[in-house]
């Protein structure tokens, strides 16, 4: 369920919808019904030491993993 191709980021951000607000940004790409959702996570530099950025990673793949039956559609996210 992790989205790891950087040909699969460039679809879902050309093509996908977009929310930002403040630092960050999400982008989504609906998948047909009977998908399974997807999440591929963005960190720069800018956020901190790289344990800081693995550490918040790690948390919002733990989120999404317990929270991602309860999405209305299947969808790859991209968290930025």
């Amino acid at each position: 369920m992790r989205l790891s191709d950087t040909r699969v980021f460039a679809r879902a951000k050309e093509t996908g919808r977009r929310l930002s607000r403040g630092t960050l940004a999400l982008n989504w790409l609906l998948l047909p019904a009977g998908s399974v959702s997807q999440l591929g996570i963005i960190t720069s530099r800018k956020m901190g030491a790289a344990t800081e950025r693995n550490r918040a990673r790690r948390l919002v793949r733990e989120s999404f993993r317990r929270h991602q039956h309860d999405m209305a559609h299947p969808a790859q996210l991209i968290i930025i």
